[in-house]
């Protein structure tokens, strides 16, 4: 069950994402208990393209455009991805995002 690539997204950069939104992701999973092995690459890309989650972004200090900037251009690559609001003011925006745009954003 482990060898699924949004767990090792989770592993890999688990300290920029914070725990919530990790255990979320990783329950993402746990259909696939009850799913026949045959259909668990099927039911992943499924999960991958149609579940939203919602997450602010937290960009460094200084670095907001820019940060905006590739943002924008992973939300164009992706469907169902945009971004809701930006806040100037403390370097974030908030977003809905599918589990492959957020791989690709990490």
């Amino acid at each position: 069950m482990f060898d699924h690539s949004m767990v090792q997204t989770v592993r890999l950069h688990a300290k920029k994402i914070d725990r919530p939104l990790r255990k979320m992701i990783l329950n993402l999973y746990r259909p696939f208990k009850w799913t026949p092995c045959f259909l668990h690459r099927l039911l992943e890309k499924w999960i991958k393209k149609r579940k939203k989650l919602t997450v602010i972004i937290d960009f460094k200090e200084g670095c907001y455009e820019s940060g905006c900037q590739e943002v924008q251009a992973v939300m164009k690559h992706h469907r169902n991805n945009h971004i809701r609001y930006h806040f100037s003011r403390i370097s974030c925006c908030s977003a809905t995002i599918t589990p492959n745009g957020l791989e690709e954003l990490l």
